[in-house]
C-alpha cells in the first residue's frame, strides 16, 4: 500500500511548472466552451471553464486555466492538470486503483505524508471529508519562501491544499498549489474542489456499517460495524471496546468504568461532574459545551470538546497575516469528539462519538444505551 501510494502522490507532482507541464491547444482541451447563457437564455458575456471528463477515472472537473500536458506514471489512469505561471497557481487531478485497502485512514495518512514531504511543505490542519458516500481527507499545508521547491517554477511562500478520495480500491488526488501572495486564493481552490464530480462509471462508495444491538458486559447499544476491543492496562475499566468497520474505526467507542468513583454521599449530577474532572478535564481539551441530561432512569452528563490546538511557531512565523488566518480557522473549528458519562449504578459507562459523523447517528448512539437484560426482554 504505501509503495501504490508514493506513485500516486508522485502522479499529483509531474506537472509542477518546471517539468514540462506544456499548454495544450484549445483543440486538445475540448470543444471551446460556449458563452455562459442566463436563465432567459441571453448570453452574459462570461465563457464557462472548460471541463474536461475522464473516462478512464470516472470524473470530472472544472479547469480555472488552460489545460496543461502532464505526464503521467504507468501505475496512473489518468491525471488532468492546469496552470496559470502568471498568477502563480497549478491543479492537478489523478487517479490510480489500488491492489488493496486495509485501512483508509492509514492510506490518508501515507499519502498525504508523501505529498509534503515532497514539496518540504508543513501541515497546517487535516480535516475528514465526504462526497457522494466516499471518504476522504482533506490536507492544508504551507511551503516556506526561504526553503523553495525546485520543481515550482516561481518564488515565494507557497499555499498547498490536497484532497483525496477513496471510492472502492480507487484513489483520487486533487491538488491545488498557489502562491500565498494570491488574492482570492481560498476561493480559487474552493471552486475547483467543489467543481469536482464523481462519474457514473466511478467504483460505488463502500457500503456504510450495518448497525446492530451489541451487548457489552451488562450494557447493550446500537452502533455500527463489529466490535474491537482494545488493549489497554487501566484496572479502573472493565471493558474498552471500539466499533471497526473493514479495518477502520467508525467514530464510535464505549468504556465501562468500575473504580475510582466519587463516593456516593453527593448527587449523580456532583459525582458524574467530578468524574469528568478527574478522568477527562485536562490542559489538552477545551470543552465546548456540557449539560446534564436523563437517560433513562439514570442521569448523564454530556459534553462537546476538542484538543487544544496551540498554533506552532514553526507556520509563517514572518508572516503575521497567514498566523492570523491559521489561528481563526483554528478557533472556528467544529468540536472533535462528543462524550455521554451515564452513571448506571456504581458504574459509569462513557459513549465517545466524533462530530463529523451524522448528527442524528451520533443522537441514536448516545441514546441506544440500556441495560443488557432490559434488551434482551425486548428482544
Amino acid at each position: 500500500m504505501v509503495r501504490f501510494a508514493t506513485s500516486l502522490f508522485a502522479a499529483a507532482l509531474t506537472c509542477l511548472p518546471t517539468i514540462g507541464c506544456d499548454a495544450l491547444s484549445e483543440s486538445d482541451v475540448a470543444p471551446k466552451a460556449a458563452p455562459e447563457t442566463s436563465r432567459s437564455g441571453e448570453q452574459t458575456g462570461k465563457r464557462r471553464r472548460p471541463r474536461p471528463i475522464s473516462v478512464s477515472c470516472g470524473f470530472s472537473v472544472e479547469l480555472p486555466f488552460r489545460r496543461a500536458h502532464a505526464p503521467k506514471p504507468p501505475q496512473v489512469l489518468d491525471l488532468i492538470a492546469a496552470e496559470d505561471r502568471f498568477r502563480k497557481a497549478a491543479v492537478s487531478v489523478n487517479c490510480a486503483d489500488l491492489p488493496s485497502v486495509s485501512s483508509k485512514s492509514a492510506f490518508f495518512d501515507v499519502s498525504s505524508r508523501g505529498v509534503l514531504a515532497h514539496l518540504g511543505a508543513t501541515r497546517v490542519s487535516t480535516t475528514d471529508i465526504e462526497l457522494d458516500g466516499r471518504k476522504g481527507v482533506e490536507v492544508r499545508a504551507t511551503i516556506p519562501a526561504d526553503n523553495p521547491h525546485p520543481e515550482i517554477g516561481w518564488t515565494g511562500e507557497q499555499d498547498v491544499r490536497l484532497r483525496t478520495y477513496l471510492s472502492g480500491k480507487r484513489a483520487y488526488q486533487l491538488l491545488v498549489l498557489q502562491s500565498a501572495d494570491n488574492a482570492g486564493a481560498d476561493a480559487l481552490a474552493n471552486d475547483f474542489f467543489d467543481s469536482f464530480e464523481f462519474a457514473a462509471n466511478a467504483p460505488p462508495p463502500d457500503p456504510p456499517p450495518v448497525w446492530t444491538r451489541q451487548v457489552i458486559g451488562d450494557f447493550a447499544v446500537e452502533a455500527p460495524g463489529e466490535v474491537t476491543v482494545l488493549d489497554r492496562d487501566n484496572d479502573q475499566v472493565s471493558h474498552d471496546v471500539a466499533f471497526e468497520h473493514e479495518g477502520d474505526r467508525t467514530g464510535y467507542s464505549m468504556r465501562v468504568w468500575t473504580n475510582a468513583l466519587p463516593s456516593r454521599s453527593h448527587s449523580a449530577d456532583e459525582r458524574l461532574d467530578a468524574f469528568f474532572t478527574l478522568a477527562f478535564e485536562t490542559g489538552t481539551s477545551e470543552v465546548v459545551s456540557r449539560k446534564h441530561v436523563q437517560h433513562g432512569s439514570w442521569r448523564a452528563l454530556d459534553v462537546s470538546y476538542h484538543p487544544n490546538m496551540p498554533l506552532p511557531e514553526a507556520i509563517a512565523p514572518s508572516d503575521p497575516k497567514t498566523r492570523k488566518a491559521v489561528e481563526d480557522a483554528i478557533a472556528d473549528r467544529k468540536p472533535g469528539d462528543h462524550v455521554r458519562l451515564v452513571l448506571a449504578g456504581d458504574v459509569i459507562v462513557e459513549l465517545r462519538a466524533r462530530m463529523e459523523e451524522r448528527a442524528d447517528r451520533v443522537t441514536w448512539f448516545l441514546e441506544s444505551l440500556e441495560a443488557a437484560e432490559a434488551a434482551e426482554a425486548a428482544g
